[in-house]
């Protein structure tokens, strides 16, 4: 600890901590506080001028406060916002992305919030250090053991609570580095898939068939590894089409017909999946006159967006790097059956560039890529569009670099709609829409 002293919050910022300034204008940056508070305030880091800490809050509380539920919270480095009543996050998320925003766009809509404040998440990860099982400290390698995240779904807390008790689950865990929970709606069963430090051997395999049997939540086991690929399932039940996969039947998210996506255990999903099904209904409105139009759609996944636009679009043509997801999404294209998509393999930056080599154009484009945005595509991204374009982003920063790209090749800013796909944590999602000028 570097030092102790007292100070007013500003504003929560990107990242979900209070700004503060010292008397001398340094900034200041505190977890566990909120707006107007007086809080007295422990630095623990310095970086790039700025300070970082955390707040103990000592009188004019903010009214949105409300004590924690979690055991773990300050502790865990997962969630920072548990401190503050739910109205109250989405409030503050609403500003931190106009203030980010500011000088791009004012008319920033309210963030849309999440059908579950807990319980939402589809899957975990959790951390394995010398018998340990649980979640990192923030910006820290050491281990918080947990036995329930309360924003995991119930059926996962309740398998993770049968598992600690079995020595079959802390054998596997010896040669583990992580050890990921998955929620399979479909079969209201959580797989379970273990990041070994090398191959299983036939004794660990015996071993993940005799827990699975052990416990009835289990669905399934996996193993991967940086230098081998998914092996599994354990039990191998003989199924041969989706033994290595999970689904989900989106019924309300404004498509044409009810739709199901399936994807590989290990690939990408939404861990919201019914606040995914209202992101879902957002696009499809937002993309109103796509009947016979051309869509391009740029990290497609598994087929999120491609699916339902789809059934209504004259073509979709949807993008992604990872191999898993492109057989995912051909699977839940043809599942859907739909005629008027194609996917194809590769890296987002040179598949635009062999489009527009082809000089093909589409009348909208929509691009949700991963943290790091999607730098020196604007260029491309202009040629390729006709007159629309979406871009969802789960990092509010990178949008608004992207976004002003964007302004340098005739796409106008026209709509942005936070969505709370993470509550109790400062992370974001966000939706802008781009006309063409």
């Amino acid at each position: 600890m570097m030092e102790s002293n007292t100070l007013t919050i500003e504003k929560i910022v990107n990242g979900g901590y209070g700004l503060a300034r010292t008397h001398s204008g340094q900034v200041v940056l505190l977890h566990n506080a909120l707006p107007g508070e007086t809080v007295r305030y422990h630095i623990t880091d310095k970086r790039r001028g700025t300070l970082f800490g955390r707040a103990e809050p000592l009188h004019d509380k903010y009214a949105g406060r409300i004590p924690p539920p979690c055991p773990y919270y300050g502790k865990c480095g997962g969630c920072n916002l548990q401190h503050c009543n739910y109205d109250e996050q989405l409030n503050i998320k609403t500003k931190i992305i106009a203030e980010i925003f500011h000088g791009v766009f004012g008319n920033i809509k309210s963030c849309v919030s999440s059908p579950e404040q807990f319980g939402y998440r589809q899957r975990i990860r959790l951390q394995v250090r010398e018998g340990n099982v649980g979640f990192l400290r923030f910006r820290s390698a050491e281990i918080v053991p947990i036995t329930a995240c309360l924003l995991a779904q119930p059926k996962i807390n309740e398998t993770l609570g049968y598992l600690l008790k079995k020595g079959s689950f802390h054998d596997l865990c010896e040669n583990s580095r992580e050890i990921e929970l998955l929620y399979n709606p479909m079969t209201d069963a959580v797989i379970l898939l273990f990041h070994f430090r090398r191959q299983p051997r036939p004794a660990e395999r015996t071993l993940a068939i005799t827990l699975a049997e052990s416990i009835s939540e289990v669905e399934r086991i996996f193993f991967t590894g940086s230098d081998f690929s998914l092996k599994g399932p354990y039990p191998d039940t003989g199924e041969q089409n989706g033994a290595r996969s999970l689904s989900y039947r989106y019924e309300n998210s404004g498509a044409r017909a009810p739709f199901e996506l399936s994807w590989e255990v290990g690939g990408f999903c939404q861990v919201n999946l019914r606040q995914n099904e209202n992101l879902i209904s957002q696009v499809l409105q937002l993309c109103h006159d796509m009947k016979g139009a051309k869509i391009l759609d740029l990290c497609c996944g598994m087929g999120n967006f491609s699916i339902p636009l789809g059934q209504t679009a004259g073509s979709v043509t949807g993008v992604e790097g990872q191999g898993a997801a492109i057989r995912a999404a051909r699977q839940n294209s043809a599942e859907a059956g739909l005629t008027g998509t194609r996917f194809i393999k590769g890296a987002i930056a040179s598949v635009c560039n062999k489009l527009v080599l082809e000089k093909q154009q589409f009348d909208i484009t929509l691009l949700d890529p991963p943290r790091q945005g999607a730098m020196g595509l604007a260029a491309d991204l202009a040629k390729l569009t006709v007159r629309r374009m979406l871009y969802i982003s789960c990092d509010p920063a990178t949008l608004v670099r992207d976004i002003k790209e964007l302004q340098q090749h005739d796409f106008q800013l026209t709509f942005v709609q936070p969505f709370d796909m993470f509550p109790q944590t400062h992370h974001i999602e966000t939706i802008a829409v781009l006309e063409k000028n």
